[in-house]
């Protein structure tokens, strides 16, 4: 009974669309979009990737998602990144023969990202 009454609270709580940050706020805070020198930064990587424009904005989603995970992800954070992953991929309505060039382009970058923080070390 409790789960359905949060469940219901949540319902009403959600952000409606003026609450909502938009993708350039979201970038703006997450880490690999902060690497790679924002927005622009990663549009550039995109460009010389060959990565069509109607994928750009799916593709800084993916990034945001990713950046919210360990840099190494344990299983049960691989399984959910799948997740939101697919769920990008349905959002954006993005044919299927696109999933996997557009995933390891993400995985480029990513590998990148990993690379620098470990430098660090």
């Amino acid at each position: 009974m409790i789960k359905y009454a949060i469940n219901y609270l949540m319902l009403f709580n959600m952000p409606t669309k003026e609450e909502e940050e938009s993708l350039e706020e979201r970038a703006n805070g997450c880490r690999i979009h902060q690497w790679a020198g924002g927005i622009r930064g990663v549009e550039r990587f995109l460009e010389e990737s060959c990565v069509p424009r109607k994928y750009w904005e799916a593709y800084h989603e993916m990034l945001i998602v990713r950046s919210q995970k360990s840099i190494v992800m344990d299983r049960d954070e691989e399984e959910d990144y799948i997740r939101e992953t697919i769920r990008i991929y349905e959002e954006y309505r993005l044919e299927s023969k696109f999933y996997l060039p557009l995933y390891i382009i993400v995985l480029e970058l990513v590998g990148q990202w990993k690379r620098y923080k470990r430098s660090l070390i």
